[in-house]
């Protein structure tokens, strides 16, 4: 689970504190979980965990391979270079930058596309590691199942700027201001592309849609018809996928799924981490009620146990170590999703979802249900006059444990969001500029009132060039966390004889981070075979997250008498942070394609007068200011392909993590139409790295190499 996010450069800082500490103070380690001396015992059931879904997923996909007819069709959407081009990609619709359907060519905002090709090239099996190939985004794992994803900056265990959707759902933690990735294991088979918005997209999305917005979609349930099942089992990796899809009658369509992913165990000082392990099952159902309303209906199961180690502490000797312990995931969730077109100039879709998700280690479990409502409305005022309005309504109900090392008061509270949008285009005459014009009004149970507004112009002299200007505000609203936590960070032996307890507090009076953008965008396909995207941003931030000391008292509860040195969450750091992107994609031959992207970024940060926190201000070595890829698609043959890529990143010296570079790589072979055989390998470069550090509890993890063969028969129903 996430712990509060410190600003602080190193993870074993106390914050205001002069003396250095370890997180370890003459304590024992453990090792997968057992643990020695007076620390509480960990779940013994990870090793077992999911053993019987795990044999049972496998004998069946056996059997699906085994009984697949020779002739059955071919995949969708698997196509060679020679029959792709650029103008596919340029031309690709988006809906996440206006919530409504435009060219991504004509989109006027840092937008990437991942599309499924893509997916099925890159070898990956996360959705975390499916971003790095994006540009100016920060990913990195921390834990097995734990990831930091952030753009622009400010990544950590709760990137809390950036707001992530399935399928328009918002997946953001209402507890822990952050995505909980393990919980998203989605099949990436099932995804039709991922929009990713560098910059704030708060004016359609909201609140937390800070420094970026990643819009995860899926296909529809008439795109996934027929059979499909994969194998994938190497050092570290093992997982199945089984998918069908069918006609539920007309215009009625289904899918079915569910897949099961044993991960890499990871490495942790001493300890020896278990990787992730996930059963994720749903559906998802689509119909054509009439000509003019469409209803959609998805639901998701899942189940996940992830290792970790964390610290705990206690008030006798030795007062740290290192334990093993699994954090527990469960939940679900389920839309509906009604569209009608009134006619050729208006549209309305109306949302509705619930979720419930708990998760639970040894120090802390927490749990909250969600219900969701959004409604717009897109309609032409005139032939050049588009105009998209909304209201959306969010109430969740969150509980929350109290132990010795992680609390909340209250332990149970009710959080409500109302919203408004409203989002006015104008095409001037001739059709190469447009200009955009809206804001987001939210009422929140924890800040109140707050409003993010936004203006883009976007200029397209001809087929080829387009170019953008963007200035918004946005915000991210305090969160559970925040204002109720109360977190014992270290135990400290004293002079006088008493331990210390470095503790953290949440703060009632928390209040909104905001921030307010400036962006450029320019896009040129110079030819059939290159183009190129480049994006620059300057961005003012204000009320960033501090921690401040506070006055040392005396406690007894708990037992034995112990000295509380506070410090409390508040809003006391502001800055500016600059920096830009640049991607291209460039068709070498009919067969290989390239795909190189850069990313610069700067943070200046400086604390308020009224700030006693001496540590926020190395938030700034806490996200690389380098990043560079380099991808390469080949086409060998019609049958044989070879993808690769290297991914370059920054040293975080807040971090105490060097520069590393990584490098993966996928040749795939395609059997009969019917069936691909592919072998993959990760961080093919050797060693064991870290890539991002959770602050709080948890103790750094390592990663390393992992190769694996991956087998997927798919046969479609056209």
């Amino acid at each position: 689970m996430s712990r509060p996010k410190l600003p602080c450069s190193d993870p074993t800082w106390p914050g205001p504190f002069s003396r250095k500490y370890s997180l370890l103070t003459n304590g024992s380690t453990t090792n997968r979980g057992h643990h020695h001396g007076k620390f509480p015992a960990v779940r013994a059931d990870s090793v077992h965990m999911l053993a019987w879904e795990k044999r049972l997923a496998l004998l069946v996909i056996t059997v699906f391979l085994a009984r697949a007819p020779l002739t059955a069709d071919g995949p969708k959407g698997v196509r060679d270079l020679a029959d792709a081009s650029l103008e596919d990609l340029m031309n690709i619709e988006v809906t996440t930058v206006s919530k409504k359907d435009q060219k991504l060519s004509q989109a006027p905002a840092a937008i990437y596309v991942i599309t499924q090709e893509d997916i099925r090239r890159s070898g990956m099996s996360a959705i975390p590691d499916l971003l790095r190939m994006v540009p100016g985004l920060q990913v990195g794992q921390m834990q097995a199942g734990s990831w930091g994803v952030s753009a622009r900056g400010f990544n950590s265990q709760s990137s809390d700027k950036m707001l992530v959707l399935v399928d328009g759902r918002s997946i953001y933690s209402p507890i822990d201001k952050g995505v909980f990735w393990d919980e998203q294991d989605i099949p990436l088979d099932d995804i039709e592309r991922i929009e990713v918005v560098r910059g704030p997209g708060a004016t359609m999305w909201g609140a937390n849609a800070v420094n970026g917005v990643v819009n995860i979609i899926t296909k529809k349930a008439k795109d996934t018809q027929g059979s499909l099942a994969t194998a994938e089992a190497g050092n570290g990796q093992l997982g199945a996928e089984l998918r069908f899809g069918g006609s539920l009658g007309g215009d009625g369509y289904y899918r079915i799924f569910s897949k099961y992913t044993d991960g890499e165990d990871l490495k942790s000082s001493q300890l020896t981490i278990d990787g992730l392990r996930s059963l994720h099952s749903g559906v998802r159902a689509d119909w054509s009620l009439s000509d003019k309303d469409s209803l959609t209906v998805e639901g998701d199961l899942f189940h996940t146990l992830a290792g970790s180690a964390i610290n705990v502490f206690q008030l006798t000797p030795p007062y740290g170590a290192i334990a093993g312990s699994d954090t527990h995931g469960d939940g679900g969730d389920a839309m509906v999703t009604w569209s009608q077109v009134q006619s050729s100039r208006s549209r309305t879709q109306l949302r509705v979802s619930v979720d419930r998700s708990q998760r639970s280690d040894i120090q802390e479990s927490e749990s909250h249900s969600t219900v969701d409502a959004d409604f717009q409305h897109e309609f032409a005022l005139t032939a050049s006059h588009d105009l998209v309005w909304g209201l959306g309504f969010r109430d969740s109900d969150i509980h929350y444990s109290e132990g010795f090392d992680i609390g909340a008061n209250p332990a149970h509270r009710n959080e409500q969001l109302i919203s408004a949008f409203v989002q006015d285009q104008w095409k001037i005459p001739g059709d190469r500029l447009s200009l955009s014009l809206g804001s987001k009004f939210e009422h929140n149970s924890f800040s109140g009132y707050d409003v993010q507004p936004s203006a883009r112009l976007m200029w397209t002299p001809d087929a080829r060039h387009s170019a953008w200007l963007a200035v918004s505000r946005a915000v991210r609203t305090p969160s559970y966390v925040d204002q109720a936590i109360r977190v014992n960070y270290e135990v400290i032996p004293t002079p006088e004889g008493l331990p210390a307890v470095v503790t953290i507090f949440g703060n009632p009076l928390s209040r909104s981070e905001t921030v307010l953008a400036y962006e450029f965008g320019y896009r040129l396909q110079a030819t059939r075979r290159f183009s190129v995207d480049i994006s620059a941003f300057y961005n003012r931030y204000r009320h960033l997250q501090t921690v401040e000391p506070q006055a040392v008292y005396l406690s007894i509860d708990p037992q034995p008498v112990h000295l509380v040195e506070p410090l409390l969450l508040a809003n006391g750091m502001h800055g500016e942070s600059w920096g830009g992107e640049i991607s291209a994609n460039w068709n070498v031959t009919s067969h290989w394609r390239l795909i190189p992207g850069y990313s610069y970024l700067r943070l200046d940060l400086h604390d308020d007068p009224t700030s006693l926190d001496t540590a926020a201000l190395a938030v700034v070595t806490q996200s690389p200011r380098h990043q560079f890829q380099f991808r390469s698609n080949l086409d060998l043959s019609r049958r044989l392909q070879f993808d690769a890529g290297v991914y370059y990143n920054d040293a975080l010296t807040g971090y105490n993590i060097p520069a590393y570079t990584r490098l993966d790589a996928r040749l795939g072979y395609r059997l009969r139409p019917d069936l691909d055989l592919s072998l993959i390998g990760r961080n093919l470069q050797g060693g064991q790295h870290q890539e991002l550090i959770s602050l709080g509890s948890y103790v750094p993890a390592t990663i390393g190499r992992t190769v694996f063969l991956k087998l997927t028969w798919e046969s479609s129903r056209r």
